[in-house]
């Protein structure tokens, strides 16, 4: 413990303490657990960043020492106070991917701190930032000894600098902390919003749960609860605290209030939403009407004019009921002749003429699949325009008795 001391004497460290942040439960608004995070407090009562600590311990060689002597810390404090919260809870603890890569980190000292405190390995999860390890065999030995013992495995961080989807098969975590980086302005971004999507869905295929870190905003969080994640983190919701009991009270104050608004926000999206497709299928059901008065030859006008004030229509054209093209593909941009290729002459997007097949398509294929009249496809690059739509597809007979397919491109906002 000597280079443990010089460390904090080097840095006029005082005593070293644990805060603890809320992770909250997005299912049923409560506190499901806290990540503990190390203070360090400085002769004058100052609190000293972690980093400078963890930086200048892993300089001197002593960061086994510090992270052992925090790990230590915020366990007793955890067992001290988790009795007054009133409630069972997990404690998430982070690791130093240094420890593992030089194989210092002992799981069977780790289980030694925790069953001495009388804490159950099960309550507590280990945050292990995955990309950062240099090798998979330590990470995979230490995953499988800890596990043994019913410790949690989460991935921290995930998103960042080299994740790597193989080893997050290898190591198959129980939880996937999605990195701030990608939370933060989710709201206005799709590309992140996509992201999220993707770590959602990666997270579920494996049963494991998503967590939401740097939580700020409830337009954020609204996206998070939107697209699936379970749990969450971040100032929003509560930050770091010094004591469990009192991050419980605040969050009982805090937080319900926060779910109710979170609540209104999504019906309010769901609702918006809903209206957008009323009234995108009404104008399609009147479209419809009069595209079943007339003959194949007057269709292609119709939807010329039909697109004029419709600004969320990517394409829309008629095909035969096997699929096969016999209107132009129309655009909204004033309705006239467009080039026959895509942006930049890329050949893969290009505006299929008269007589293309289109019966491969899952707009066209799906309809026949399921023996519908109508049919909407989830969310697809449009190998058209290259933006991103789904597919109403619409069975209709024109004057003359033909069945034929609407097929109408709705961009995704």
């Amino acid at each position: 413990m000597f280079c443990l001391e010089d460390l904090l004497e080097s840095l006029q460290v005082d005593r070293l303490s644990s805060y603890f942040q809320p992770v909250v439960n997005l299912q049923t608004g409560q506190i499901v657990g806290c990540e503990a995070l190390l203070r360090p407090v400085t002769r004058d009562g100052a609190l000293l960043a972690p980093g400078i600590v963890f930086e200048r311990a892993r300089r001197m060689e002593c960061l086994l020492e510090l992270e052992s002597a925090a790990n230590q810390i915020s366990i007793d404090s955890f067992v001290e106070e988790t009795p007054r919260a009133g409630q069972p809870l997990l404690l998430f603890l982070n690791f130093s991917a240094h420890l593992l890569n030089g194989g210092d980190l002992d799981p069977e000292a780790l289980l030694s701190i925790v069953r001495r405190a009388g804490l159950d390995p099960r309550n507590v999860a280990l945050d292990i930032v995955e990309s950062s390890v240099h090798t998979p065999r330590e990470l995979l030995e230490f995953v499988t000894r800890t596990r043994q013992e019913g410790f949690l495995i989460t991935l921290d961080d995930f998103g960042t600098k080299n994740s790597n989807l193989e080893r997050v098969a290898l190591v198959r975590p129980q939880i996937i902390k999605i990195d701030r980086s990608i939370v933060q302005g989710v709201h206005q971004d799709t590309l992140k919003q996509a992201l999220l999507r993707s770590v959602v869905y990666l997270a579920q295929a494996m049963g494991a749960l998503s967590l939401a870190e740097g939580i700020e905003t409830l337009q954020d969080l609204a996206v998070c609860s939107r697209e699936g994640v379970q749990l969450a983190q971040g100032f929003l919701l509560g930050r770091p605290r010094p004591g469990i009991a009192s991050m419980i009270t605040l969050g009982a104050e805090k937080i319900p209030p926060l779910m109710a608004n979170l609540q209104e926000m999504i019906a309010v999206d769901l609702r918006r939403a809903r209206q957008a497709d009323l009234a995108i299928s009404g104008e399609i059901s009147r479209l419809l009407e009069e595209l079943e008065k007339i003959s194949p030859d007057q269709m292609e006008s119709c939807l010329e004019e039909w697109v004029l004030t419709r600004e969320t229509i990517d394409t829309i054209c008629i095909t035969t009921d096997e699929g096969i093209q016999i209107t132009r593909m129309v655009v909204p941009e004033g309705g006239g002749e467009v080039d026959p290729c895509g942006p930049g002459d890329d050949p893969l997007f290009c505006l299929a003429g008269k007589g293309a097949d289109h019966s491969y398509r899952d707009a066209v294929f799906g309809l026949h699949a399921l023996d519908q009249d109508r049919y909407v496809t989830p969310p697809r690059i449009s190998l058209t325009t290259g933006n991103l739509c789904r597919t109403i597809t619409q069975k209709f007979r024109s004057a003359r008795g033909e069945y034929c397919l609407l097929c109408v491109d709705l961009r995704c906002s």
